[in-house]
């Protein structure tokens, strides 16, 4: 399809006065997010008019609608990036641009059905703050790339944010979820704040005080705290036999006390340091 025909299409969703330029220009970004770019233009105005209740003549079925375009056109990711100080637990198929901050150790754990499963993570900073991302199985195998380590830049594509345990955000990759190392297309004057961001120099953790904790959302990286106490430490045995272990305690600064949870082999590493 030429370009003139793309704009007729685009221009006939304009006309039709249900959908305003921005709410279209938006619409097409969210579904190149959404099907990583193989997609086409042609496709994506189809969809976006068919999902609104707007008719338009297509030679194109339903079933050609979805088909997969691999490389139809180009997909501007830095366009689609979002800063990690604004994602929201609602989001999806999210578009991350960082850099390694800190890459933890892969571990395996049983599911609910019985099966061995494998989850590492790592902390993602641009700048505007910092995430951990969690991949699971087969997804953990980019960490044993050597060239995956601290002040590397990554861009996620196709994430999604999730809550932990302790109502703090995490990022999660989908099932078509990509982690590029090191990509080379990157327009460093979208990203001024990623631009300068060494990670590699040594800083001070910038100390923060146990009441301030209700404020803050997503990753913290440092509290410090005297151990006030105790509280119990359990065995727990989860789904199929899988064994576990809880530990929870309290930890006090001059601001304040705070509830700690630890749970499995940190939790006896934890244990054996206090």
């Amino acid at each position: 399809m030429t370009n003139f025909d793309i704009e007729e299409l685009h221009a006939e969703l304009v006309n039709s006065g249900i959908l305003t330029e921005d709410q279209i220009e938006a619409e097409i970004k969210k579904k190149a997010r959404e099907f990583q770019g193989f997609m086409s233009m042609e496709a994506i105005l189809y969809l976006i008019a068919k999902e609104n209740g707007i008719i338009m003549e297509s030679s194109l079925s339903d079933h050609e609608i979805y088909q997969v375009h691999e490389n139809e056109f180009e997909v501007d990711y830095d366009e689609l990036t979002i800063k990690i100080s604004d994602i929201q637990e609602n989001m999806s198929s999210l578009v991350l641009l960082g850099k390694i901050e800190k890459v933890y150790e892969t571990r395996t754990f049983a599911h609910k059905n019985g099966t061995p499963g494998m989850i590492g993570s790592f902390i993602l900073n641009d700048g505007s703050a910092r995430i951990k991302v969690n991949l699971w199985n087969d997804q953990t195998e980019i960490i044993k790339n050597e060239f995956f380590k601290e002040n590397v830049l990554v861009r996620i594509i196709n994430a999604y944010p999730k809550l932990d345990r302790n109502k703090r955000l995490e990022i999660n990759l989908g099932k078509k979820g990509q982690i590029i190392l090191a990509p080379d297309d990157v327009d460093y004057v979208r990203f001024p704040l990623l631009k300068n961001l060494n990670l590699s120099e040594t800083t001070i953790p910038q100390k923060i005080q146990i009441r301030d904790l209700h404020e803050r959302t997503g990753f913290i990286p440092h509290v410090e705290g005297v151990v006030a106490e105790i509280i119990s430490f359990d065995e727990k045995m989860l789904d199929k036999g899988t064994k576990t272990f809880l530990l929870k305690f309290l930890i006090k600064d001059e601001s304040g006390i705070m509830h700690v949870i630890a749970w499995d082999m940190i939790a006896v590493t934890v244990l054996k340091q206090i």
